[in-house]
């Protein structure tokens, strides 16, 4: 045998064996590009009449955002729940700009009322502002109401 046909055939064999060790194909999911919305940090919740209001702010123009993500949780007896300890808020409503419940005051600032409320329920909510494609960012502080029999 000719030693260079030995060490062509070795290196061919190291090639493929690598080839296949290390593959082709998907290695994973691709990491979405990070989401630029703003972040609502002051979230207010309160009880009137109609329902529960949520207001907040946000620094950048409406023009820039799709809508919002409302997250609530619900404690049916006021008696019962735990201001202080961690809410369990899911997905409650997305709101458009143009949905009617939603009114702008003044720039950047928001008002929601939140008409499906029992009286004698503790509510808490958190906000997400979302893009015009639907994807939220980080969800704001907590605002909290008991919402009164009325």
């Amino acid at each position: 045998m000719r030693p260079d046909w030995v060490w062509g055939r070795l290196a061919t064999g190291v090639l493929l064996a690598t080839l296949l060790v290390t593959g082709c194909g998907k290695k994973g999911d691709p990491l979405p590009a990070r989401l630029t919305v703003p972040v609502v940090s002051d979230l207010a919740a309160g009880s009137e009449a109609q329902g529960v209001v949520l207001t907040w702010t946000i620094v950048r123009q409406a023009g820039e955002i799709g809508g919002f993500r409302i997250l609530r949780s619900v404690t049916p007896r006021a008696a019962d729940a735990c201001p202080g300890c961690p809410q369990d808020h899911r997905p409650f409503r997305d709101v458009a700009l143009a949905d009617a419940r939603l009114t702008t005051e003044g720039h950047g600032s928001f008002r929601y009322v939140d008409t499906e409320v029992r009286g004698g329920s503790y509510y808490s909510y958190r906000v997400a502002v979302c893009d015009g494609a639907g994807h939220c960012g980080d969800a704001s502080n907590a605002g909290a109401a008991v919402h009164a029999d009325r």
